[in-house]
């Protein structure tokens, strides 16, 4: 099974990676994805109450993704990859797959 998350996605993804790492309240967050050349797809989260900002990496973005699958529709976080992408046109986005283990 695969899961697409658009640009919308992913920034949801980031936010509930910050909420859940740093016991930040997800309704005072909001995210901003970047692509840069060599270093790859970033993220922003901003704690807009106090001003605080958490810079993500490629690897906190995948893990927000699993995180948000997980919690809110009871995926198993073990079977899941998580592959980011960027078009110019679509942004950041993820293509998410559902492994089945055999035996």
């Amino acid at each position: 099974m695969k899961i697409w998350f658009a640009e919308q996605d992913v920034i949801d993804a980031a936010c509930v990676y910050v909420a859940e790492t740093y016991q930040v309240p997800i309704e005072r967050l909001n995210a901003e994805l970047r692509y840069d050349e060599g270093i790859g797809i970033r993220g922003t989260v901003e704690d807009r109450e106090h001003s605080r900002l958490f810079d993500l990496s490629e690897r906190d973005l995948v893990d927000g993704a699993v995180l948000y699958l997980s919690n809110y529709h009871s995926f198993d976080p073990r079977r899941l990859t998580v592959e980011l992408q960027f078009d110019e046109n679509e942004g950041v986005t993820a293509v998410v797959e559902k492994v089945e283990v055999s035996g």
